[in-house]
């Protein structure tokens, strides 16, 4: 569901970018964009949340069943989701960035064209879209199946 919130919301401020950038002319654009923007933060900062979850989770796995860390698939998929949320607080944070060119441009400091700086961060987001929705759907078939075994180590014991 948050992913698709996520697309949902970048297609939103595609449409109010191509409008900011005169290539599309809509009247209810302006009103949007912002929202767009900073739901977006929202959203992609709640993902970082459900990732860290999933972090304790492995953790509190690991430890049930005292594994030896060096040889654990647990510490691989660890880490790998620790430097998934780093990315994850990286756009975020890009996002905010974007949020405070437009409080800049609402309290009207002089700036010169930052178009660029805008279709930039949208390529980026872009990016970061549709790399996060190849890695969801595999980290989820990866910790349903580390949940699995789990389950399974413990009815074992």
């Amino acid at each position: 569901m948050l992913l698709f919130i996520a697309w949902l919301l970048w297609v939103i401020h595609s449409i109010c970018l191509f409008h900011e950038l005169h290539w599309i002319n809509l009247p209810w654009t302006a009103m949007f964009s912002f929202a767009s923007k900073t739901t977006a933060v929202i959203v992609w900062l709640v993902l970082v949340w459900k990732y860290y979850q999933s972090i304790n989770m492995i953790k509190r796995m690991s430890q049930a069943l005292d594994v030896d860390p060096k040889l654990a698939s647990f510490v691989k998929v660890k880490r790998k989701w620790s430097r998934m949320m780093l990315q994850l607080c990286m756009i975020a944070f890009l996002l905010l960035a974007y949020v405070g060119i437009d409080m800049l441009q609402f309290f009207q400091v002089k700036m010169d064209s930052p178009g660029w700086i805008r279709l930039g961060v949208w390529m980026v987001w872009l990016h970061s879209l549709i790399w996060f929705t190849l890695s969801w759907q595999r980290d989820q078939r990866l910790r349903n199946h580390l949940e699995r075994e789990v389950v399974f180590a413990l009815e074992e014991k």
